[in-house]
């Protein structure tokens, strides 16, 4: 629901534009790292560095909360498909959701053939 409001913050800097007002948001067990209350999944995450690369930085972190809204959830875990994530891909369109479920984790490897 909230992709214009990403897209934009995603093309401007917080050098020059301040972005802090986008969106609604809470603080969990750090403190000190905001979380946007309107999303049905978020996860708190603990910076350990920072690398600065020549067109990104990228950051290195630990999870250390996850927030579910009830109404993504199905006998007491997260149901993706209720969550509906947004997914992000710089090869192309860009934007894309979750379809169907394809396969079961840790279970479709055991069909795996090496000849």
């Amino acid at each position: 629901d909230d992709m214009v409001k990403a897209d934009y913050a995603g093309m401007v800097s917080g050098k020059n534009v301040d972005k802090s007002g986008l969106f609604k948001t809470f603080f969990g067990e750090l403190r000190d790292a905001p979380i946007i209350e309107n999303c049905p999944l978020s996860m708190e995450c603990r910076l350990y560095d920072t690398y600065d690369t020549p067109q990104h930085d990228v950051f290195i972190g630990e999870i250390v909360a996850s927030y579910a809204q009830e109404s993504v959830m199905s006998d007491g875990k997260v149901d993706l498909t209720k969550v509906n994530p947004l997914l992000f891909d710089m090869s192309g369109p860009c934007y894309w959701s979750v379809g169907e479920n394809v396969g079961n984790c840790w279970n479709e490897g055991r069909n795996f053939n090496e000849s």
